[in-house]
């Protein structure tokens, strides 16, 4: 899940991408951003992060990302002005 602005996203695809343009699955209205900025990929239970080629760049923990980067619970991602908080929430019982 990502907390961003006080507005939970929950990460229900294998990718979802981050950007200003209405074709990102979570629209972040921030001119610092680019249209498609991000990528957060998920697989067996762990996330990474990928930066799309961003004007700006991504910034994981206050450090520019260049390739996937690993998130945990609590991860801090940073795009243009926009803070972004990654959260792992526990598997609800019944689902694998």
């Amino acid at each position: 899940m990502l907390e961003i602005n006080g507005q939970r996203y929950s990460l229900n695809a294998p990718s979802v991408v981050l950007g200003r343009s209405s074709e990102a699955d979570i629209l972040i209205d921030d001119t610092g951003v680019s249209r498609r900025h991000l990528e957060i990929r998920t697989s067996g239970g762990s996330a990474v992060a990928v930066d799309l080629g961003s004007t700006n760049g991504s910034f994981v923990n206050g450090q520019r990302i260049h390739q996937a980067e690993d998130l945990s619970d609590g991860t801090v991602i940073t795009m243009g002005r926009t803070r972004i908080t990654f959260r792992l929430l526990p598997a609800r019982s019944g689902e694998h």
